[in-house]
């Protein structure tokens, strides 16, 4: 085989040298391991997510106005007549324009999956006046 024929082979995929074979598997294994190793990392992620991730559970609600409204606190129990225990550290201020509709939300961190939790709201007005409403019931996944 002369040097020009030698050159030809190499790079001719067609060829069956044992050398070109090896070099075309090698790439579709890396290929195939670089896949398998971001298949691992997404499975490994949602895993993570579904399984170690902290479960918490979020309460939002909406006012049509809040006249007299300084803030809300949010109560927690295990039964819809059980013991409801105040979950917010502090009061959750109402809207600066009392007269505006206004979204609210707070995020509980402090539950365990599976475990189904009622909640109550009170609103707290400025002379001091409170007013519960609820309860609802939520499960943290």
């Amino acid at each position: 085989m002369n040097m020009l024929d030698s050159n030809t082979a190499t790079n001719d995929n067609s060829s069956q040298e044992p050398g070109i074979k090896a070099a075309s598997t090698r790439r579709w294994t890396i290929g195939t391991v670089l896949f398998s190793a971001v298949a691992l990392i997404l499975i490994a992620a949602t895993i993570y997510v579904l399984f170690f991730q902290p479960p918490s559970l979020t309460i939002k609600w909406t006012t049509e106005n809040e006249l007299d409204t300084i803030g809300y606190n949010l109560y927690r129990a295990e039964s819809a007549d059980g013991e409801y225990v105040k979950i917010t550290d502090t009061l959750i201020p109402a809207n600066n324009d009392p007269t505006r509709s206004s979204e609210h939300e707070f995020k509980d961190t402090n539950v365990q999956r599976g475990v189904t939790y009622f909640y109550q709201l009170e609103t707290v007005g400025r002379e001091g006046n409170s007013e519960f409403e609820g309860p609802i019931e939520l499960t943290a996944r």
